[in-house]
């Protein structure tokens, strides 16, 4: 057993430190084991450091024996029948069945499934001017706008403020400007 200690405050006026105890695996923090005021006679000084700390472990290894008894069992860790045998086999066989029995007792919250979306491959388009890579390039381009967006296609018109600079002026009117730049091109 590893024992630890943490000193909480020397009181120069009566000669003695406020200090907890507790071993290091202990199931709860050191801070909630129960401080004592022990005297610094207590402790042998005479020496070196080595000696103080090994003294000082000393004063409290029998407080910590105490703690260790009066601990509660967590119930992870009771143990199970042993049964009455000389035969290995025997043993690992109960604790298959113990540990057969945990696993048909686990309980598994149940979650929500929803079936997936299945989209079909391109659709054809019929008398359509443009060829039909370029419409299957832009219906994979569709999907994936959707799939990205939660399913629905995303408004033009309502992300058009948050990611056009004010600059650039309203919607319409620079949809008016695209269309006569357009048709000054043609």
């Amino acid at each position: 057993m590893k024992m630890i200690f943490k000193i909480e405050e020397y009181l120069p006026d009566t000669k003695q430190v406020v200090i907890r105890y507790c071993r290091q695996n202990a199931p709860k923090p050191i801070s909630e084991y129960p401080a004592k005021a022990v005297s610094t006679d207590n402790y042998d000084t005479s020496f070196d450091s080595r000696n103080l700390l090994e003294s000082i472990a000393q004063y409290g290894y029998t407080k910590v024996l105490a703690q260790e008894d009066k601990e509660e069992i967590l119930p992870e860790n009771i143990p199970a029948d042993v049964p009455n045998s000389l035969d290995i086999a025997d043993y690992v066989a109960g604790m298959n069945k113990l540990i057969g029995e945990e696993l048909m007792n686990i309980e598994v919250p149940m979650q929500t499934f929803e079936t997936p979306r299945i989209y079909s491959g391109p659709v054809e388009v019929q008398g359509a001017s443009q060829d039909q890579d370029t419409v299957f390039a832009a219906q994979i381009l569709n999907s994936l706008t959707k799939a990205n967006a939660g399913g629905v296609r995303p408004s033009l018109d309502g992300d058009y403020k948050s990611q056009v600079p004010a600059a650039a002026g309203e919607m319409d009117v620079t949809k008016l400007k695209t269309e006569i730049r357009r048709n000054e091109m043609k």
